[in-house]
């Protein structure tokens, strides 16, 4: 797969799996966004916030050299919890990581760059590799916490 294609496929997949992931927010009540099913457990909203900011700081910042400002603390500490917010925040984001995406030169692709979280050095492609993976984890994640609060009586 040349390097255009990958890129477009990553873009496809993890622009999806947030779609995915912002309309599994709309179909619950503001009630269960809110819910953590444990003491020390996320929220679905929490899981929003926190997908969407990792997925702009990986690849509009990291991988496009754009300062984000992403503060990662206050998406755990999120109280804003209606699935308006989370759909405005992707609504700004999303069109940021495909310019990223679609416009990142084969030499970026390919070239090294120390990630601010990892501690290491990480290629482009692997950069927009992290982003998507961790999209599909925190998707399931919403999507198993709306079915215990459906469980639990809550939606």
């Amino acid at each position: 797969m040349g390097s255009s294609e990958e890129r477009r496929a990553l873009r496809q997949r993890l622009t999806g799996t947030i779609e995915r992931l912002v309309e599994a927010v709309g179909k619950v009540d503001a009630r269960t966004i809110a819910w953590r099913p444990a003491a020390d457990a996320n929220s679905i909203f929490v899981l929003a916030v926190h997908t969407i900011g990792q997925a702009e700081e990986n690849v509009v910042e990291v991988l496009g050299g754009e300062p984000v400002g992403r503060d990662r603390d206050a998406e755990f500490a999120a109280a804003d919890a209606a699935a308006e917010t989370v759909r405005a925040r992707w609504a700004v984001v999303r069109p940021r990581l495909e310019r990223v995406l679609d416009g990142i030169s084969e030499a970026e692709w390919e070239r090294e760059r120390d990630h601010p979280r990892l501690k290491l050095a990480v290629r482009g492609r692997d950069i927009a590799l992290i982003a998507t993976t961790h999209a599909a984890e925190h998707l399931g994640h919403v999507e198993l916490t709306a079915q215990w609060a459906r469980a639990a009586g809550m939606a």
